[in-house]
């Protein structure tokens, strides 16, 4: 190659790569020339991760980009800044519209987004049920306890078919059995008239495999409570007295006394003293703390619950949420319901007479929270259950709304939702599925996500 034209080449890089260099450093600073008012703006931009396949994203009902098969989120840059209508599709599904803004500088980060299905359909499972009391999951396995004419079953889903496993047949129940994960066992626990216990324990790996134990008190205990995570131990409270139970050795052990309430929380159990404080016990080694030092009687329903959120320590009851704090506790929302905590421990979903709340930490500050206020029904009905971190679905007046969390970009909201029969009950998340009791029929819907 001649020396006239290896030097024409050279100086045509060096003129491209001087022009080149303020666009990537515009480009890399955020910057942007709008053509053709010759104007330097600060750009910002959009991130979006999702665990769904197939999406399509839209800005102001332009198509922008997609998630699909290969990649699970989608980034996009150099957007003026200005309001926006983010909206993100899928065929079958209903869309989620979001109206955002754009600051320059900064990109908006949309985490964990989920779109719901649109009109599902429901298969039946089973005719003649009363009522669906609860669904609960172990092992992977799905387990339903209904009431069907005055007996309780507990039965397993496999298939889309319910084989039964449990019944209170030959057992008058006074209230509800619950049931909790003993390592790989299931215990229902059936209060029987008067004064008896029976306990079923059913080995999860083998269903066929049984193991029955009465339980006889001389009296009628004020709480029992079969604990999930020590094998065949129960504890009750009777005359103020915390007693620990062993259901094979028939050891009984006196933890406390002058007890007006309990609750059990994995190796700790909290209990309230007539004199009004709050003591955590460690089951394992019997060790104590008392967490208030001022006494405390402002739980006047003796059901209250502790939780540990963002390393605080809460007390849920209808009297009151109460933070424990540094010897304090202090009442810093006037009541809860019923409740609910994400997967990750990181928020709460509770509702109080017709109103529904979150309870989370304050984005970017690790002492405070704050209470937001996210729907309301007219009925005091509420169903609520969380779908992932950031969404929970809500079930009200036979309307089913998913919502959408997001502390970073203070958005709090229902993206979607439909309608569903009234009767609608729990909702699946092992297998994303909506379960339904009406016209004493159980059914079970596809997935919903």
């Amino acid at each position: 190659m001649k020396l006239e034209i290896k030097r024409i080449i050279l100086l045509i890089n060096i003129i491209s790569f001087l022009i080149a260099v303020p666009f990537l450093i515009f480009y890399a600073e955020g910057k942007k020339i709008i053509f053709p008012k010759n104007k330097i703006i600060y750009t910002g931009g959009i991130y979006i991760q999702s665990p769904q396949k197939n999406l399509s994203i839209f800005l102001n009902n332009k198509k922008i980009g997609s998630i699909n098969i290969l990649k699970s989120s989608f980034f996009y840059n150099q957007l003026e800044p200005k309001n926006y209508l983010l909206t993100i599709k899928k065929n079958g599904f209903l869309p989620v519209n979001l109206d955002i803004q754009i600051n320059k500088g900064f990109v908006n980060n949309y985490f964990d987004v989920l779109l719901l299905k649109n009109n599902p359909k429901f298969f039946p499972l089973k005719e003649n049920v009363d009522k669906i009391l609860d669904i609960r999951y172990y092992n992977n396995k799905t387990l339903i306890y209904t009431l069907e004419n005055d007996e309780y079953n507990l039965y397993l889903v496999s298939n889309n078919s319910l084989s039964e496993i449990a019944n209170s047949k030959n057992y008058f129940l006074v209230r509800a059995a619950h049931f909790n994960d003993f390592q790989n066992s299931l215990i229902l626990e059936f209060n029987l008239q008067p004064q008896k216990y029976f306990f079923q324990l059913i080995n999860l790996q083998n269903e066929n495999i049984k193991e029955n134990i009465n339980f006889n008190l001389p009296f009628n205990p004020d709480i029992i409570f079969s604990y999930p995570y020590l094998n065949y131990e129960i504890f009750y409270l009777y005359n103020k007295k915390l007693i620990k139970y062993n259901l094979k050795s028939k050891e009984k052990i006196e933890i406390a006394n002058n007890v007006i309430s309990f609750f059990p929380d994995q190796e700790k159990i909290f209990y309230l003293t007539d004199n009004g404080f709050l003591v955590e016990l460690n089951i394992y080694n019997n060790s104590k703390g008392i967490l208030n030092n001022k006494p405390f009687f402002n739980i006047k329903n003796k059901n209250f619950s502790i939780i540990n959120l963002e390393d605080k320590n809460f007390i849920f009851s209808k009297d009151g949420i109460f933070l424990i704090e540094n010897g304090e506790i202090t009442k810093i929302f006037k009541g809860a319901d019923n409740f609910i905590i994400s997967p990750n421990k990181k928020r709460i979903i509770f509702n109080f007479n017709n109103e529904l709340y979150c309870l989370q930490k304050k984005y970017n500050n690790n002492s405070q929270f704050e209470f937001i206020f996210l729907d309301r029904s007219s009925t005091h009905s509420f169903n609520f259950f969380w779908v992932s971190n950031n969404n929970f679905i809500l079930i009200k007046e036979n309307i089913l709304k998913l919502f959408y969390l997001n502390e970073i970009e203070k958005i709090y909201f229902c993206t979607s939702y439909f309608i569903v029969p009234e009767k609608i009950l729990f909702y699946n998340s092992q297998d994303k599925t909506l379960y339904l009791n009406n016209n004493k029929k159980i059914l079970k819907s596809e997935a919903i996500f």
